[in-house]
């Protein structure tokens, strides 16, 4: 299939139709590596923390937090924020010797900014933010991205997006309603919270002509 005939990135000819990206990181397998190695560990996670944080502000990624050794990544609107991700992902698992997994949602979001304990707080919510954690924890496998959008992206965005992952032989992956709901999903049902749906098998790229807005892509990079 050719980049200019990549049916399953949603398409929308509006250039200004842009969203933010939201990122998360973990570590596959940390609660046996901190018990087999805590000192190793300690020194590896130091690391971590420096490959993540300076690739993160390379591709214009704000950290806005960190759960252990996992990170949460915030990408503002851009002409292509999608993209901005996907290279920030793609690049920190080729950077790190730990076996990760990064999960990555693009589309709208709340953001708060809030004072706890004299600190203040700059968080994200809503159902971009849980489904890119859900992408992370029920998708990706170690060393590899999964990623999913609840916006729709410009022609220029997904074939952008399309250049920089082709090389590691993405797969589609089919989301519906429950796990005993078999038939494709079309548009219309585009308004069901992603982070709600059931993950049902993969399939070819070139399968999910009929399945847009609700499709999730995997790709292994190391």
């Amino acid at each position: 299939m050719s980049i200019q005939s990549f049916d399953n990135f949603k398409i929308n000819e509006d250039s200004k139709y842009e969203g933010h990206a939201i990122l998360f990181t973990d570590v596959v397998g940390s609660s046996q590596k901190w018990s087999d190695d805590p000192q190793t560990m300690k020194i590896q996670l130091d690391k971590h923390f420096t490959i993540v944080n300076d690739i993160a502000k390379k591709h214009e990624g704000f950290v806005v937090k960190t759960i252990g050794d996992a990170f949460m990544i915030y990408f503002k609107r851009t002409n292509n924020t999608l993209l901005h991700a996907i290279e920030c992902g793609i690049e920190i698992l080729k950077s790190e010797d730990l076996p990760l997994r990064i999960g990555i949602c693009y589309g709208d979001m709340e953001e708060k900014t809030y004072v706890l304990q004299n600190a203040k707080l700059r968080d994200f919510f809503g159902n971009t933010v849980n489904t890119a954690s859900r992408m992370e924890s029920k998708v990706a496998e170690a060393g590899g991205i999964a990623f999913t959008y609840s916006k729709p992206l410009s022609k220029e965005q997904s074939i952008a997006c399309r250049k920089a992952i082709d090389k590691y032989n993405p797969r589609a992956i089919k989301f519906s309603a429950n796990p005993n709901d078999d038939k494709e999903l079309q548009g219309k049902r585009s308004g069901r919270l992603l982070s709600d749906l059931h993950i049902e098998k993969t399939k070819n790229i070139s399968d999910l002509k009929g399945v847009k807005e609700l499709t999730a892509f995997g790709l292994k990079v190391k």
